[in-house]
């Protein structure tokens, strides 16, 4: 069986699921690789391992607090973008300051997620009533 079989027999759930732990993974690699200094002497599977747990830990962290207000696999894809959003931050500012900090990208990272959240939550039953 091909794994392109595999991937389209699975529910849609699973593959929405399974295109954001690899997109987090891709997002947090070059942070990881840039603001931790050992991060480079790691093995490549180790790099990797690192980079998709951080990325799945954060991703059912998400999903375990919104699953309550948005109940479909739509939840899976809002991580995505709140990644892409502070790794373009934490780029841009390694671009134009020339240090990149995993901390900084964390705290902008639980921040925004926060914000988030409150804001599905506050949309969501303001519409139910």
């Amino acid at each position: 069986m091909n794994i392109d079989n595999i991937f389209l027999a699975l529910n849609e759930s699973y593959r929405k699921a399974i295109i954001s732990i690899i997109a987090c993974t891709l997002m947090t690699y070059p942070i990881l690789y840039f603001s931790i200094g050992d991060f480079k002497d790691f093995d490549w599977y180790a790099q990797l391992l690192l980079a998709s747990g951080i990325a799945s830990c954060y991703i059912g962290f998400y999903v375990t607090w919104t699953i309550a207000a948005i109940k479909n696999s739509d939840v899976f894809l809002f991580p995505i973008a709140l990644v892409a959003t502070c790794s373009l931050v934490e780029v841009m500012n390694w671009a134009y300051t020339g240090n990149c900090t995993l901390l900084g990208f964390l705290f902008k990272l639980i921040g925004l997620s926060f914000i988030s959240i409150a804001l599905i939550y506050i949309l969501v039953y303001r519409n139910k009533r």
